[in-house]
């Protein structure tokens, strides 16, 4: 679950290095087959910036001066994609849920960013690759080809046009 929150409300919290943020942000539910919830929480313990480092200090983040604790600024619709969502090999390698920043004045008005959730090992991922928008969704595309993953991604901002990325798959 996703909140649509921006990046100066809502209770701090906490990753597992210490980094207290505000801010949106993602949480799990977990309910057995009863509907009883059995645990919720933080879906993330560990945040990667754009720049591929471990984010250990706000501004990483949002772009704000130092000392503020402002984080992720209104994640909007959000896609969840299980792992060879097109066959074996095919889409992404790992559990993802997708979701952007809905904000075209975060990160000295640059716009927000594309993020990616590892969800299996709780990694919260900003998607620099994906460029700065006012992002309003984006989901997953078969390439047809086990070496690539592309994604459709919609844009608020004022104009606008639908893009697709195409990527390489890489553990880099």
């Amino acid at each position: 679950v996703n909140s649509e929150i921006g990046k100066d409300t809502g209770a701090l919290y906490t990753l597992d290095n210490g980094t207290r943020l505000n801010g949106a942000r993602i949480n799990f539910v977990d309910i057995n087959n009863a509907g009883q919830v059995k645990n919720s929480g933080l879906a993330y313990s560990k945040v990667v910036d754009r720049f591929g480092v471990t984010v250990t200090d706000p501004t990483q983040i949002s772009g704000d001066a130092a000392g503020s604790l402002n984080g992720f600024t209104r994640f909007c619709s959000a896609n969840l994609f299980e792992a060879n969502t097109f066959g074996t090999g095919k889409g992404f390698a790992n559990r993802i849920f997708l979701m952007g920043e809905e904000s075209s004045a975060v990160q000295n008005n640059k716009g927000g960013t594309m993020c990616a959730l590892d969800v299996d090992n709780g990694v919260l991922y900003q998607l620099a690759d994906l460029g700065y928008g006012s992002w309003e969704g984006a989901t997953l595309v078969d390439t047809g080809d086990s070496s690539k993953v592309a994604i459709f991604l919609g844009d608020d901002s004022t104009p606008s046009f639908p893009m697709l990325y195409v990527g390489t798959k890489s553990t880099a």
